[in-house]
């Protein structure tokens, strides 16, 4: 994955920046002219907001409805606003920059935990583990030299099978030699140990590391945690995304898409369903894509603080006459 961006300031989140070679290439916009044809919708989230000294940095993925990043938006592209108690605040349009993470010059580097589901519904037919490994060492090989990843591996338990390293090898190794039982789903605590070694690792590193989770599952959590309450609130408050990828035998009652696609869209991640091998693989490509196609958007926003607020960002451009318009939304802490 190529990274093109220097670092605005050393922190640790999300949901990575980068760009990948072996992807497709992104599609191209300027202003509201695209050089490429893209399909009939956009789509757009934020995976991370940064609030340091008096600025607000927003971390937008914009992508057409096959998950390819779209490139060249300008500030006429974006309406921004934050929401407190209650009252919605414009942004004026001069008030804000915005740079994009893979034209701009600068880089960013990644550091990504991701949760492998090894219960006993994933063992439903003979391939879903088998693709999952597979899938999971694409995602690895696509990684750049400085990205750090981590392997959890869950059941009923959660075992580290390869803690935060750069080494490429060591974690392809620990797809394929670290075995666990087939039981429960942990599926939330999973996802809390995610978050948890990312919170201890960010301090350590130097530059700028975007941080995420990315859980591979077939969606069911019947261990403590029952509910994901405090998962969403500890990826709000870190503002550390949560990409959920599903996948499972839809004939076995699974999975939950409800609940993935609920995690995803409140903690600023994605949610996938990949309904075979050929598109799990390619899913993986996308999301590495999208963490390196990223819009980095600043604006002043004072100091304040002890309040939930919300951010949203509708994204507008024009093709062949018509106009397409997305709006996502993202909750942070003041």
């Amino acid at each position: 994955m190529k990274k093109i961006l220097s670092p605005f300031f050393a922190i640790i989140l999300i949901a990575f920046l980068f760009s990948c070679q072996k992807d497709q290439e992104p599609l191209s916009i300027v202003g509201n002219n695209p050089h490429i044809a893209v399909t009939s919708g956009i789509n757009s989230n934020v995976p991370r907001i940064d609030l340091l000294n008096g600025k607000m940095t927003v971390f937008l993925s914009v992508t057409d409805q096959t998950g390819r990043p779209l490139t060249g938006l300008v500030n006429p592209n974006f309406e921004i606003s934050v929401t407190v108690d209650g009252v919605t605040t414009p942004v004026p349009n001069s008030a804000f920059n915005v740079l994009y993470s893979t034209g701009g010059g600068s880089a960013y580097n990644i550091a990504t935990a991701l949760p492998m589901d090894y219960s006993g519904s994933m063992l439903y037919d003979s391939l879903t583990i088998p693709s999952m490994e597979s899938a999971l060492k694409y995602f690895v090989t696509l990684k750049n030299a400085n990205d750090y990843m981590e392997i959890i591996k869950f059941s009923t338990q959660i075992f580290t099978a390869c803690p935060f390293t750069m080494d490429t090898a060591a974690l392809l190794a620990a797809i394929d030699t670290f075995q666990i039982s087939n039981q429960t789903t942990a599926l939330f605590q999973a996802c809390l140990t995610g978050l948890n070694d990312l919170q201890t690792l960010m301090p350590t590193l130097t530059g700028t590391y975007l941080p995420a989770v990315i859980a591979f599952t077939d969606g069911v959590n019947n261990c403590q945690p029952l509910n994901n309450d405090s998962l969403i609130s500890k990826a709000i408050t870190n503002q550390i995304p949560i990409y959920s990828i599903c996948y499972g035998n839809m004939n076995s009652g699974y999975p939950d898409t409800t609940m993935l696609k609920h995690l995803a869209d409140t903690t600023g991640g994605r949610f996938y369903i990949t309904p075979n091998a050929t598109d799990l693989q390619e899913l993986y490509g996308y999301v590495s894509g999208q963490l390196g196609s990223l819009y980095v958007i600043t604006f002043p926003f004072g100091t304040k603080g002890g309040q939930l607020g919300t951010l949203n960002i509708t994204t507008t451009y024009k093709k062949n006459g018509k106009t397409f318009t997305n709006t996502t939304h993202k909750t942070f802490y003041l």
